[in-house]
Formats: C-alpha cells, sequence, structure tokens
C-alpha cells in the first residue's frame, strides 16, 4: 500500500468528494477494478456521441445525456474503486453541471488521488508482478476527450462579449479564422476578471494548476509512456500569468493543502437537480491587473533565472528545455514554439529509432539544411 498521509483538509471542500480520499479497505485502498464493470460500460456508453436517426424525411433529435444522472452512476462506482476512467467520466460531468468550478473539482480530485495512491490506483502498473504501464497510459489519455467539454466553459458572461474557452482557443490558432476575436482584447477582457476577483477565472487558474500536477505525475511515473496532453494543456496556457509566484508548472503541490476551494454540497448541487453548482466565495480583487502585454524575449528572463555557463545533465538539459516551453506558453500562447519544444521534452532520451520515427526524415534534413 502507498498512500500518502494525510493532511488535514479545508471544510469547505464538498464531502461527497472528500471521502474519496479514503482507502476503501486496508488491503485493497483503491477498492476493485472497474474496467470490467458492467456499470462503467453502461455510462461510457451512454456518453459517447451519438448520431441522429433519420427515418426518410424525418431526423429524429439526438438524446441528450442526463449528466446529473451519469453523476450518480459514476459516484456509486467510485465508492467500489478508485479507477482514473470513472474520474474522467466524474470530471465530464462536473463541467457539464457547474461549468469552471465544476472542472476544478475534477480535475484536483484525479490529481489528488493519483499522488495518494500511485501505485493502487486503477487501472495499476503492476499487476501479478509484472510491471505494464500501457493501461494506465490510456486510462489518462481520456483526458484528451474532455478537451471538447472543456471548451464549452463559460469564462465570461456578465458582458456584452461573452467569452468561452473556445474563443480563446479560436484567437490562438494559426492561422487565425477571419471571425474570431482578437487576443489582445481577450487579454483585456481576462485582466479586469482577475481584477474583479471573479470565481469562473479563478476556478480556471487552479484548473491549469491541477492538470500540471497530472502532468509531472505522468512524467515521473509513466516517463516514456507518459500520454500527450499537449491539448488540454494548451487550452488553459493563457491563465498561466495569473498564477501565484509559487505555483509551480510541474511540481505537485502537498495533499490536501493549498488546492481549489470547493462548496459543501446543497441540494442544488445535488445530482439529479437542474440548477448549477454554487460557486466558491470570490477571491480578494487584485490591487492592480496583471500585465498582459508581451514583453520582448531579449527583456524576458527564463523562468529559472537565467542559464549556467555549463549544463550539467541531460536532466539539467531538459529542465531548461521545459522552463524555455513553459515561458513561450505564457508569453507567445500562439506560437508553435512551444509544441517544437514540447517535442524536444517528450523525445529525450529516447532510442534514435524512435526520434527518427517521430520526426520526417525529409524535415530532419531540411532543418539541418537551413542551419
Amino acid at each position: 500500500m502507498s498512500k500518502k498521509p494525510a493532511a488535514p483538509l479545508p471544510p469547505t471542500r464538498a464531502a461527497r468528494y472528500l471521502r474519496f480520499l479514503e482507502s476503501v479497505s486496508a488491503t485493497a485502498p483503491c477498492g476493485a477494478d472497474l474496467e470490467y464493470h458492467p456499470d462503467l460500460m453502461v455510462v461510457q456508453t451512454r456518453v459517447m456521441p451519438q448520431e441522429a436517426a433519420q427515418y426518410g424525411e424525418f431526423v429524429a433529435p439526438r438524446e441528450a445525456v442526463n449528466w446529473h444522472e451519469i453523476e450518480t452512476l459514476v459516484l456509486a462506482l467510485l465508492e467500489q474503486g478508485r479507477d482514473i476512467r470513472a474520474l474522467v467520466l466524474l470530471l465530464r460531468c462536473r463541467i457539464q453541471i457547474a461549468g469552471a468550478e465544476g472542472a476544478c473539482q475534477g480535475l484536483w480530485l484525479l490529481a489528488e488521488l493519483l499522488a495518494r495512491y500511485p501505485d493502487d490506483i486503477h487501472p495499476r502498473r503492476c499487476v501479478d508482478g509484472e510491471t505494464d504501464p500501457v493501461l494506465q497510459a490510456n486510462a489518462l489519455a481520456l483526458l484528451a476527450d474532455v478537451v471538447e467539454d472543456m471548451r464549452e466553459i463559460v469564462v465570461d458572461d456578465g458582458t456584452a462579449t461573452r467569452l468561452t474557452l473556445r474563443d480563446i482557443e479560436r484567437a490562438q490558432a494559426i492561422p487565425r479564422a477571419g471571425d474570431a476575436r482578437d487576443m489582445e482584447s481577450i487579454r483585456i477582457q481576462l485582466a479586469a476578471l482577475h481584477a474583479g476577483g471573479r470565481p469562473e477565472l479563478r476556478a480556471l487558474i487552479e484548473c491549469r494548476i491541477e492538470i500540471a500536477r497530472i502532468e509531472a505525475w505522468a512524467r515521473r511515473m509513466l516517463m516514456a509512456d507518459a500520454p500527450d496532453l499537449a491539448r488540454l494543456t494548451r487550452l488553459f496556457q493563457v491563465f498561466a500569468c495569473f498564477a501565484a509566484p509559487d505555483a509551480g508548472d510541474g511540481g505537485e503541490a502537498p495533499s490536501g493543502t493549498d488546492a481549489p476551494a470547493m462548496q459543501a454540497t446543497t441540494a442544488d448541487d445535488a445530482p439529479g437537480a437542474d440548477t448549477r453548482a454554487a460557486e466558491p466565495a470570490a477571491p480578494q480583487a487584485s490591487a492592480a491587473p496583471p500585465q498582459m502585454a508581451k514583453a520582448p524575449p531579449d527583456e524576458c528572463a527564463v523562468a529559472t533565472g537565467g542559464l549556467p555557463g555549463a549544463i550539467a545533465s541531460r536532466g539539467e538539459a531538459l529542465a531548461h528545455v521545459r522552463a524555455a516551453r513553459q515561458w513561450f506558453e505564457s508569453m507567445e500562447p500562439s506560437s508553435p514554439v512551444a509544441d517544437l519544444l514540447r517535442q524536444a521534452e517528450r523525445l529525450t532520451g529516447r532510442r534514435y529509432a524512435d526520434i527518427a520515427d517521430a520526426i520526417p526524415r525529409d524535415l530532419l534534413a531540411r532543418w539541418r539544411e537551413d542551419d
């Protein structure tokens, strides 16, 4: 059993989520593996996109997913086993029911359980003495499918200019669509929300922190088999400039501390209710909005505080590549340089044959000619 000691937990956390941090039993901390549980299969089928049925000229509308009902089923499954697949389904439910705050809750619970039960959470990496991280990597890769749900999260619905994560993503796309909003106007809108202490923005900032915790865990525990969560990371990278200075990009916060505040469960937020979850209390407004303008690269130091005269190891070199990638994601989020640096992180330490398969040889030759 590899449970981390539980730290005191704030009373504002929803009680129905906190109980999942405790061991299911002394001999099986994370309970049963839900892979072949019939209820999990039913839920996975019910949330799959459905094609509209057509009878002659009549097209039957798609049946809407009852996310409150799905959440009830998923919570019952989590009582039996702490399973990444069920946790991703819970995340989808929380997004649909409670928007930004729901996303924050679901990501926090997943990150916290990964941190507390790294060797016991299902699907396990080691079964019957054999280590195979692929099943666990595939389960975490399901997070990439949550991107579509995330895109519909409303960042600001209280002004004349409605803003969703999809709007932000389209503004950063290369090439940018003609009807997409200008990124600078979005930055100004986000700065105003931050200065006003809007809870939606606070939740999205914390989502980014929890995603970083999950990514760091995957890199550490799954290494070369870690899933690529770049699509999810990019969706929240615009909020990096609002994070507290000590909110790291790849480290894990201590279990049970400094995690997103979660409101106590109320009747309005119970499965089956039609209203959205209560929002957390708004944080204190900042004295001034953060600096949103992009600073020229030669005036911005890399997050590590400057490169040393010599790099002593591959790990140290990789840390600087990661720091550079984080800088580009934060300061130039629409630049493809960040994507190239992320691939450099993933390919570092792999065999030459693996790297050659990942990069077309003609493209590699063209790059070398340019040098």
